[in-house]
């Protein structure tokens, strides 16, 4: 894609860009009304109490844009998605779910479908996008007949949102010589690229900017739907524009083509790399100046896309427990809202049980920034952002407030606690330490010992989280194929309790340990690739099926029962091999000792 093309004209960026930032500002909480024009809704939204400094940022940006270019003042919202616009005595879409609306410009008529990014409540949701597995997913019909089985729940509002403007608009959209395009920023740009394959006949372009991809599954969905040739030709509309070092638009499969794909050198607001994927990056907040273009992604961009590629590839349940993982986090401590359905009880129960998928997703991560030119590059870009300070800043803050907890408090929060605290040591020795990854992994082990006066709740939930780090990290370095070290392997078998008894007697009650870890090994895997693949398909079928609707609920809410069931039973195989561990430790002390004596 050439500088001389028309999507990434100045004019044609600034314009977009304006329409991105202004529905990250708190415009549902405005009473707006269609035709409000951009100068209007600036005016209100600075009489708002308390915006956060990043809406601060972006409201100086867009008024710094609009000094250069006046025009855009008058550039009007309408259709609000957050709106009653059907009548029926609510809004027509969550707004902490889903947020789009439509910009037009009077001098030239154009019109800007314009998603918005993750608003507070649809962090979960991101995940489910990438996902591909039914239970977490809300199906959508397009209007032209096609059943979309694999959207999330709010790329299913997406469409049904995208669905009322055909049905308005569609005919004069199609009989007019005005132009129409399609832009979102992250999770906006991802429905930007959705919509394009839905409804490329009315659009002139599509503008993703830091938008992730898509699932695996959705995408072989959206060939059997559309057939190739109808694709390319929407995928020769579509346009992508991510920061250089965007952490966001790598996740994922991405239809936006090499060739239509571009780069920006992002501003950086905020105090850490968070504010990579700002939605204002693109823009000098103090002139309105936009970005210069980089040659193409940096270190984070290219780590995320490695990382995405493998966790993209592992089979649906890990997949699940490295996306889902990442995304309760954000939901739970950097959005600190509950998701757009706060009692799906599918993301309530992996929330229960995120400590041990996500240390193991953690630790896949692990073995992607040791073993891989991309981590290397990536380790040496944090080490220059000054992240390791702001980490043991981050530590210091963290067991300052645990221990200013009262004792029944505590004992609640160890684990939680524990799984951070691995993960933030973890990513200290990774970008600080100079050793190699054994030496890491026995810092990682020795640093429990910090944490001792904390509590002995915190340091066993800390001991067992290292654990699931390093079975993460073996599992990691089988994906990449790479060949584990002899100190790692080591490690990882000394913590799965598989040393050898010096005792003959004890250690034929460790064999039959041995046997029954075995065997519910073996069981958990017969589930998952057997009884879990049958009701998977059971259910789908059930779903497609055409003539009559089918209540699926008590199917799904069975198979989360028996995920359950079957994840306790595997929680006691683990809990007989550290016992085992423990007490062989236990004996090979008590022999050393015995034959000092002698």
């Amino acid at each position: 894609m050439g500088k001389d093309n028309e999507y990434l004209s100045v004019d044609f960026l600034e314009e977009q860009q304006i329409y991105e930032m202004i529905v990250y500002l708190p415009v549902n909480d405005l009473k707006l009304n269609d035709g409000t024009t951009v100068n209007d809704i600036l005016q209100d939204v600075s009489k708002l109490q308390a915006l956060s400094d990043s809406e601060q940022d972006i409201l100086k940006g867009i008024q710094s844009i609009i000094n250069n270019n006046k025009d855009l003042g008058n550039c009007t919202i309408g259709d609000m998605s957050w709106n009653d616009n059907n009548g029926d005595g609510k809004p027509d879409h969550p707004a902490n779910g889903m947020q789009a609306c439509t910009f037009t410009n009077p001098k030239t008529g154009d019109t800007f479908v314009t998603f918005r990014g993750t608003p507070a409540g649809s962090w979960v949701d991101n995940a489910k996008m990438l996902l591909g597995i039914l239970k977490h997913c809300r199906s959508a019909k397009d209007l032209n007949g096609n059943e979309w089985r694999y959207t999330s729940p709010m790329q299913a509002e997406a469409v049904g949102y995208m669905n009322s403007l055909i049905e308005k608009y569609g005919n004069d959209w199609l009989a007019d010589e005005q132009k129409r395009y399609l832009i979102g920023h992250s999770k906006g740009g991802s429905q930007v690229q959705l919509i394009m394959m839905m409804y490329s006949d009315y659009f002139d372009a599509g503008l993703s900017m830091d938008g992730q991809g898509i699932s695996k599954e959705l995408y072989e969905e959206m060939v059997r739907n559309l057939g190739e040739k109808k694709i390319q030709q929407a995928l020769a509309k579509l346009y992508g524009l991510n920061g250089s070092n965007d952490y966001v638009h790598r996740l994922g499969l991405q239809l936006i083509l090499p060739e239509n794909t571009r780069w920006f050198v992002e501003y950086q607001y905020g105090t850490s790399i968070e504010g990579n994927h700002f939605g204002h990056a693109f823009v000098n907040i103090e002139t309105g100046e936009l970005a210069a273009f980089a040659e193409g992604p940096g270190p984070l961009a290219n780590f995320m896309g490695k990382a995405s590629e493998i966790a993209m590839d592992l089979p649906p349940k890990e997949r699940e427990a490295v996306f889902m993982t990442l995304m309760l986090f954000l939901q739970l401590l950097y959005a600190q809202e509950l998701p757009v359905n706060p009692l799906d009880e599918r993301w309530l129960s992996l929330y229960a049980n995120l400590d041990d998928g996500s240390m193991q997703a953690f630790g896949i991560i692990l073995s992607l920034l040791v073993e891989t030119e991309e981590g290397a590059a990536l380790i040496e870009y944090l080490r220059e952002e000054g992240v390791v300070d702001g980490l043991e800043d981050f530590k210091g803050e963290l067991t300052e407030w645990y221990k200013s907890q009262p004792l029944d408090i505590k004992a609640r929060l160890a684990q939680g606690v524990a799984c951070v605290l691995v993960m933030v040591v973890t990513l200290l020795s990774a970008i600080s330490k100079t050793m190699d990854m054994a030496g890491n992994l026995q810092f990682i082990v020795d640093s429990a010992n910090l944490f001792a006066e904390l509590g002995t709740a915190l340091v066993k939930a800390y001991i067992r989280m290292v654990q699931e780090v390093i079975a993460g990290f073996l599992r990691g370095c089988t994906l990449l194929g790479k060949t584990v070290a002899k100190g790692i392997k080591a490690m990882g078998q000394w913590f799965a309790g598989e040393q050898t008894a010096e005792s003959g007697k004890i250690g034929i009650h460790y064999e039959n340990v041995k046997i029954v870890a075995e065997m519910i090994t073996q069981a958990n895997q017969l589930y998952y690739q057997a009884v879990y693949v049958k009701l998977q398909n059971t259910l789908d079928t059930l779903h497609s099926m055409k003539y009559w609707r089918v209540d699926v609920v008590p199917l799904m809410l069975c198979m989360d029962s028996m995920e359950q069931s079957n994840r306790k039973v595997f929680e006691y195989r683990n809990y007989l091999e550290l016992h085992a561990g423990d007490q062989q430790k236990l004996e090979r002390e008590f022999m050393e000792k015995l034959g000092k004596n002698k």
